[in-house]
């Protein structure tokens, strides 16, 4: 009984060590699945990652069409337009990704 008992308390020390030693995602990583590029969305690029214990902040660029519409999980916050693209129908934008800690292994884009 005591072993068995022994080696459950055993496998479950390894399966908690196990857990804590898979890395997280890498934040760009995230962003660029999270954030695919689409007809009215594209060029996402990642110009710095400044990390801290909670949050992450990306600071990006990206091209979108003048009638594009985001989906509500893509948070870009303080954006500012940097240039019309050429042809008209696109603009450079710049903005900010934060995203915090989401379970184990993910994250979560926050406002």
């Amino acid at each position: 009984m005591k072993k068995g008992l022994l080696a459950l308390a055993g496998l479950l020390v390894v399966v908690i060590v196990v857990l804590f030693l898979i890395p997280r995602e890498d934040p760009v990583d995230y962003l660029y699945r999270e954030f695919p590029q689409t007809q009215g969305w594209g060029n996402l690029k990642v110009v710095t990652v400044t990390e801290s214990d909670e949050v992450v902040a990306l600071e990006v660029t990206f091209d979108v069409d003048k009638t594009f519409q985001a989906h509500e999980k893509w948070i870009i916050k303080d954006r500012s337009k940097l240039q019309e693209v050429p042809g008209g129908q696109f603009e450079k934008w710049h903005g900010y990704v934060y995203l915090v800690k989401d379970g184990l292994f993910t994250w979560e884009a926050v406002e």
